[in-house]
């Protein structure tokens, strides 16, 4: 491996928490559910992941369903926003399905990096915000009893080059890129979630590595960044 890549990904492993290793519950280890530190915040909510519990059909309140590229994405009423129910899965470049497999794709949606992922929603719709983000969370601690579908699709660790990316935590961790950038443009926000944990945190990644997308509905009068 290139050795400025072999760095480049060294120095990953200590931007952000990531879910894996369920068993060590050190509060100074990155990888326990205990732990705080690192350059996540320290906004955290709990959450439902789709894999270990079912939306209250009661709670929720679908809007109109968009059609974009080919496919039909359902949409949920969260409080004043309104969100995608799934990932979003248009296939650009700089765009991949989680270990290739278009299966992938179609269950969890495509992985993007942070410069593609702040163009691909549809007309009308855009990445959310840090700020919208936090609005979501703050509102639906249980995000899947409003019918959000928290979708564990992992995550792509990518160096300068993404043509062979480290794909990592399919099942065990859901990331979803925000439209706030972090240090420049060499580091974007991110949220993310562990299912095992049931925690939704910030945090900051490589722009270049590959996070899921969810689409939120433009506001009138609220000019998009």
């Amino acid at each position: 491996m290139n050795k400025q890549l072999s760095i480049f990904l060294l120095v990953g492993t200590f931007l952000f928490v990531s879910c894996s290793n369920p068993e060590r519950d050190n509060p100074d280890d990155p990888g326990s559910k205990y732990y705080s530190g690192g350059s996540s915040s320290s906004s955290s909510a709990k959450i439902s992941s789709s894999s270990s519990s079912s939306s209250t059909k009661s709670n929720v309140v679908y809007g109109d369903s968009v059609y974009y590229k080919g496919k039909i994405y359902k949409t949920v009423v969260i409080g004043t926003q309104t969100w995608f129910q799934s990932n979003l899965n248009y296939a650009v470049d700089d765009s991949k399905c989680y270990n290739g497999s278009e299966a992938n794709c179609d269950k969890y949606g495509r992985l993007y990096d942070w410069e593609t992922a702040k163009k691909v929603c549809p007309e009308n719709w855009h990445l959310p915000s840090k700020a919208e983000w936090q609005t979501l969370v703050d509102l639906a601690g249980s995000l899947n009893e409003y019918g959000f579908t928290a979708l564990l699709g992992g995550i792509a660790w990518c160096g300068w080059d993404c043509s062979k990316p480290d794909f990592r935590e399919e099942g065990w961790g859901g990331y979803w890129w925000v439209s706030d950038g972090d240090s420049g443009d060499s580091q974007a926000f991110g949220w993310f979630i562990c299912n095992e944990y049931e925690k939704a945190k910030l945090s900051s990644f490589w722009t270049t590595y590959l996070l899921s997308v969810r689409c939120i509905k433009d506001k009138e009068g609220v000019e998009k960044k």
